[in-house]
């Protein structure tokens, strides 16, 4: 499958390669911050989380509008994940708590205090083309028979909040102005105008 892949990859690089044979320089003018939005192309969705949960707020910002599921071989991708590593002071509460809880049959609620950091990735071709990373700290008290795993609700409506702030922080990528630069010189004709 890599080998099909990597055969395919160059195929098609030396077919967009070819076509700067052809390119009219001025056709294609330099694209300024302000028009990344209008000229994304499709881009391809890869998530740790449900994809309810992501996928439709992150669609609904215009920077994202062509974000599709079912993009395979689509050379742009965008991988969203969620960590949450537990910090020094919510390891101690949280066991504390754990005991005081089990002592009492599960009625003092388990408290547990965890950063949950949320990372966007621009992926060319499988490397890094930016990394934008995000981070809260949560305290969540659950009973200890019915514990429930996995982000909060408060969590949850943080991880959609930023969707707008990766949006305005995509709008303004230089890396990425780049890359839609060389894709519009090579791909004009490709281009969809929004």
């Amino acid at each position: 499958m890599n080998i099909i892949y990597k055969l395919t990859s160059t195929v098609i690089l030396s077919l967009g390669l070819s076509c700067n044979l052809f390119a009219n320089d001025n056709a294609v003018g330099k694209m300024s911050e302000s028009e990344v939005s209008a000229k994304l192309p499709e881009i391809r969705f890869i998530s740790n989380l449900k994809d309810e949960d992501s996928f439709e707020p992150l669609k609904q910002q215009a920077i994202l509008a062509n974000l599709s599921q079912s993009a395979p071989g689509c050379p742009l991708s965008l991988v969203v994940s969620v960590e949450t590593p537990s910090t020094s002071g919510g390891d101690a509460a949280a066991f504390t708590s754990i005991m005081l809880s089990a002592s009492t049959l599960g009625v003092v609620p388990v408290v547990s205090n965890n950063d949950v950091i949320i990372r966007y990735q621009i992926k060319v071709n499988g490397e890094t083309l930016s990394e934008y990373s995000y981070s809260n700290n949560f305290t969540d008290t659950d009973f200890f028979w019915a514990m429930d795993f996995g982000l909060s609700d408060e969590a949850k409506q943080w991880v959609v909040s930023t969707t707008e702030t990766f949006a305005q922080d995509l709008s303004t990528d230089e890396k990425l102005a780049e890359l839609l630069n060389e894709y519009a010189y090579y791909f004009s004709d490709l281009i969809k105008e929004s």
